[in-house]
């Protein structure tokens, strides 16, 4: 009986290194992932305030149409 005390409990052992090894393992790839993550929202915070064109042209496009169609019915209200 004790010989089988022996071997339960080297086992267990050897489970418990290999869960540890395995806890480590998550715990540098959760630190990786953590680095990169923060590195992502840096790079698309650079893209947020890169749009703000997108937003001037609009407008820019939007007040020339319509001066265009003031222009436009006043060319029709004056004939």
């Amino acid at each position: 009986m004790p010989k089988n005390n022996k071997i339960k409990n080297t086992i267990q052992d050897f489970q418990i290194v290999e869960m540890k090894d395995d806890i480590s393992a998550l715990k540098e790839s959760y630190q990786i992932l953590n680095d990169h993550s923060s590195k992502m929202s840096i790079c698309l915070a650079g893209i947020k305030t890169d749009l703000d064109w997108i937003k001037k042209t609009y407008w820019i496009i939007t007040t020339a149409s319509i001066g265009a169609l003031i222009a436009g019915l006043f060319n029709l209200l004056m004939k």
